[in-house]
């Protein structure tokens, strides 16, 4: 017990409890975690939901995981995510992001996941996922992008743009997407496909989904030759003029087994192990 006869002894425990807190935190900056983050195991880092208005330096080289999420980042700008060789997953959703720097994720070659998505981007510029081989599944859905610049995804397998403000999806919108297996679209405000738009994918594409957009015609210049074929088109939410009413397009697999492997297929590697 800490009484008042006995303070001085109370002050020394105090102070020798301070000095290894403060050890444990200088500890943790040298093996290179950041220190406002909640979790670091050397390749799993979670800083989420900490009311961050920037990304915090100082992880790992060995980090594989990173979660970002839930915080006021607002701007992803160069240098910030620099010495991450080793980088798989990152979670930047829900954080408030309105721009990504085309610069932003320039050294992060082994990136297989990006999830941006529940965020207020509103356009994406050139660039900005180049040098991103590994990139398989990208995650944009819930923000206000309403243009995507020709050949800015490339080695995609899943591309999810769902609720933002697409108007017009050009030919060559996905042009280089020549592996791609889920694309989704729907929630937009799609009144126009360009002819050819699907083509380049071939028989990759194996979910479309198009529901609740403004088409008032399935285009067939613009919808994959695999529909029908190995692609199953199922008509529900847009207005369209072949009689079918209120319903919208969404093209799905006849072969369900090749969608299920979908997210296990992208990072098989060993990169996404985070045992130490």
């Amino acid at each position: 017990m800490c009484g008042l006869q006995s303070s001085v002894p109370c002050t020394g425990v105090f102070l020798h409890i301070l000095n290894c807190f403060l050890l444990l935190l200088l500890l943790k900056e040298v093996l290179g975690c950041p220190s406002v983050c909640q979790l670091c195991t050397g390749k799993q880092v979670n800083c989420r939901n900490l009311g961050l208005s920037s990304i915090p330096k100082n992880f790992p080289k060995s980090t594989v995981l990173v979660y970002l999420s839930g915080n006021n980042i607002s701007h992803v700008i160069p240098n910030e995510l620099t010495g991450l060789q080793k980088l798989a997953v990152l979670y930047l959703d829900n954080s408030s992001i309105s721009y990504v720097h085309p610069k932003a994720f320039v050294e992060l070659n082994k990136l297989c996941y990006l999830h941006l998505n529940n965020n207020h981007i509103k356009r994406m510029d050139p660039g900005i996922f180049e040098g991103l081989s590994d990139l398989h599944c990208l995650y944009l859905q819930n923000n206000q992008i309403s243009f995507v610049p020709r050949g800015l995804f490339s080695g995609l397998i899943s591309l999810i743009l769902s609720h933002n403000d697409l108007e017009h999806v050009n030919s060559n919108t996905f042009s280089s997407l020549h592996n791609l297996m889920y694309l989704q679209l729907d929630k937009n405000k799609i009144v126009s496909i360009g002819d050819n738009t699907f083509e380049k994918m071939g028989s990759s594409l194996k979910i479309l989904n198009l529901a609740s957009n403004n088409l008032t015609d399935l285009q067939p210049k613009g919808m994959p030759s695999s529909i029908g074929k190995e692609m199953e088109p199922v008509l529900m939410g847009n207005r369209t003029k072949s009689g079918t009413g209120s319903r919208s397009l969404f093209a799905r697999s006849q072969d369900h087994s090749l969608v299920q492997p979908l997210l296990s297929h992208s990072c098989r590697r060993g990169t996404l192990s985070l045992s130490t």
